[in-house]
C-alpha cells in the first residue's frame, strides 16, 4: 500500500466490494488483504446486484435509517427483530419503531 492515498471513505455493501475487487483484480494482482476480502465478500454476499439496490433504495425511504446502517442490513439479511436491534450503531438515530417497517422490506428480498 506504499504510494497509495485514500481519496475517498464511504460504506460500501459486500456486494460492491466483490464488484470493485473484481474490476481492480482485472487490472493487477490483489494484495494478500485484498484477496481474503474477495473471498470473504464471494462467501457471504446474499443478493445480486439488481436486488441490493432496490433494497437499498426502500431502506433509505424509511426516515430514521441512515445509509451506513441500510448497508448493513443489505449485507447481514436480518430475519427477526433481535438480531435487527442487534446491528443498530450505538448513537444512531434509528427510531426502535421502525424495525417492523425494515423487516417487512427485508422479507420481500430474502426470498
Amino acid at each position: 500500500m506504499l504510494g497509495e492515498k485514500i481519496v475517498e471513505m464511504k460504506p460500501l455493501s459486500l456486494l460492491q466490494v466483490k464488484q470493485l475487487l473484481d474490476a481492480r483484480k482485472g487490472e493487477k494482482d490483489l494484495t494478500y488483504e485484498q484477496d481474503v476480502t474477495m473471498k470473504y465478500a464471494k462467501k457471504f454476499a446474499k443478493l445480486s446486484p439488481a436486488k441490493s439496490a432496490k433494497l437499498l433504495a426502500e431502506l433509505l425511504e424509511v426516515p430514521s435509517v441512515d445509509e451506513e446502517f441500510a448497508i448493513k442490513v443489505c449485507d447481514i439479511m436480518p430475519n427477526s427483530k433481535d438480531v435487527l436491534e442487534l446491528i443498530v450503531p450505538k448513537g444512531s438515530s434509528f427510531d426502535l419503531n421502525d424495525t417492523g417497517k425494515v423487516l417487512e422490506i427485508v422479507a420481500k428480498y430474502a426470498k
